[in-house]
């Protein structure tokens, strides 16, 4: 299973799938086109009795995509440990957008959001 950034490597350099080698017509170039895209986000709970496969999968959730080519209606399905999605880009455009983001994780409060540096003015108005 490849890895999220290696996934997002190959869709931007275009290159084709090494492990689908399907039977082509002469002359056909298989143009995919994304047809679906799903996420099982990870699962806390128990893994025993699990393969060591399935218990990645259940640590750090699934991703699958689904490939359609446009000439001749082939498939093809590809899955991935993790998200294809940025979480750190997305939670700061989040806070950037609507301020800082509480996040509750074992009964702890996390807080995530942009850091501004204290200058040596803030607090003090200047005197005459």
């Amino acid at each position: 299973m490849m890895t999220p950034k290696e996934f997002l490597e190959r869709i931007k350099k275009n290159k084709p799938d090494p492990i689908m080698k399907p039977d082509r017509k002469p002359g056909h170039n298989h143009q995919w086109i994304l047809t679906a895209r799903t996420y099982a986000p990870p699962s806390m709970g128990s893994t025993e009795g699990m393969s060591d496969e399935a218990k990645q999968q259940a640590a750090m959730g699934v991703t699958t995509i689904l490939w359609q080519c446009s000439g001749c209606g082939e498939t093809k399905k590809e899955v991935m440990l993790g998200s294809d999605e940025d979480t750190m880009e997305e939670l700061m455009q989040k806070s950037e957008l609507l301020g800082p983001q509480y996040i509750q994780r074992d009964g702890k409060t996390y807080v995530f959001m942009r850091w501004v540096p204290p200058s040596e003015q803030q607090g003090y108005l200047p005197v005459k």
